[in-house]
């Protein structure tokens, strides 16, 4: 049994005789295979250096704070930055979360540097002359 024309002009069902069983291969899409060289934030290193600049804007703002936040900080940097809204809040956060770990690692070596520096000052400019803290125990009287 012949049916002219394809179902939908006929006005019929169609069938699974009807359907093409090809190997479309050509429609696929490509096959994305990540670089091994790609970086894998999505931040540019300048977008970094601006977040990091930002953090330390917030942190000046906030000196009064006991303690930092990291979650609070980047919820208030998202709402104050079109640009930091356009990402999930979530991404967002362990963006900030990088930024602020290499900033307070950067921060913490050089605090270091300088105590290295004034103690290498002190030795040349101290003669020699130093302190020693002695605590004595508790003495019992006889």
């Amino acid at each position: 049994m012949v049916r002219p024309g394809p179902a939908s002009q006929t006005g019929r069902k169609r069938e699974s005789s009807d359907l093409e069983l090809e190997d479309n291969s050509d429609m696929k899409k490509p096959k994305v295979v990540p670089d091994k060289d790609a970086p894998t934030s999505q931040v540019s290193p300048a977008g970094t250096e601006e977040l990091k600049t930002r953090i330390k804007k917030y942190l000046e703002e906030n000196r009064s704070l006991k303690f930092i936040d990291i979650d609070e900080m980047s919820k208030n940097l998202h709402e104050a930055y079109p640009e930091y809204r356009r990402r999930k809040l979530n991404v967002f956060k362990g963006q900030v979360d990088g930024a602020f770990k290499t900033l307070t690692e950067a921060l913490a070596k050089k605090s270091a540097m300088k105590k290295t520096k004034k103690q290498k000052k002190g030795e040349k400019n101290g003669n020699g002359k130093q302190v020693e803290e002695i605590r004595l125990e508790d003495e019992t009287t006889v």
